[in-house]
């Protein structure tokens, strides 16, 4: 069983020190609130966004047009990371070549298309960039980073492995990681400083209280 909020209950038993947080909910529509001010999403080095949250990104942001993606098929994106501003919605958003190859999990014993060393390199590269970029962290104090279950849907990789790959190479002093389990059902609201949801289709907003740092 998955536990809302944070992972401290799954990690305290391998006695690793996390501040890593998950909700539930649509990461591009909780973006749009402002509770991230960067989010990223896992991509293949074929330049096919085809499906998961690929399309989204694509759709809403341009993603596959970012210059890595321009590219076309090339191998040598894997471990890469293509950061890029969207002035329309005013938070940065990361293509991270986490797969070689689309595809899907075909199944247990079966090779799974995420690299989970792709993906430790791109989170230490994305990492990389927080921390060098000062007038980021001026502006924000700190990064509010989303991300999806990346990795760990068609892909077929461990969330908890991943989950453990970002603990260590996230600074947590600069970055809030907030992994983002899809729930389309679940809308997001900013109240003051504070961050709702609701049930779609119902006005009862008093079910989860999320408080901004």
């Amino acid at each position: 069983m998955v536990r809302e909020d944070n992972w401290g209950w799954y990690f305290n038993l391998l006695n690793i020190e996390i501040m890593i947080k998950h909700k539930k909910g649509n990461l591009l529509q909780m973006a749009d609130t402002g509770m991230f001010n960067l989010i990223a999403h896992g991509c293949n080095t074929q330049s096919v966004m085809g499906a998961g949250i690929a399309p989204q990104m694509a759709n809403k942001y341009g993603a596959d047009r970012f210059p890595l993606e321009l590219i076309g098929p090339n191998i040598n994106k894997l471990g890469q990371v293509d950061i890029s501003w969207s002035t329309d919605y005013e938070h940065y958003i990361a293509n991270l070549y986490t797969q070689a190859f689309p595809g899907r999990a075909m199944g247990i014993g079966q090779t799974i298309p995420l690299d989970y060393d792709a993906i430790r390199l791109c989170f230490r590269k994305l990492n990389f960039w927080v921390n060098n970029q000062i007038e980021v962290i001026n502006e924000y104090s700190t990064i509010e980073l989303g991300l999806p279950f990346l990795g760990a849907g068609l892909a077929g990789g461990n969330i908890h492995r991943i989950i453990a790959i970002a603990s260590e190479e996230f600074d947590m002093d600069n970055v809030n990681v907030t992994f983002v389990e899809f729930d389309n059902s679940l809308e997001w609201v900013k109240i003051g400083s504070e961050y709702i949801y609701t049930k779609r289709g119902t006005k009862n907003v008093q079910l989860e209280m999320f408080k901004k740092d």
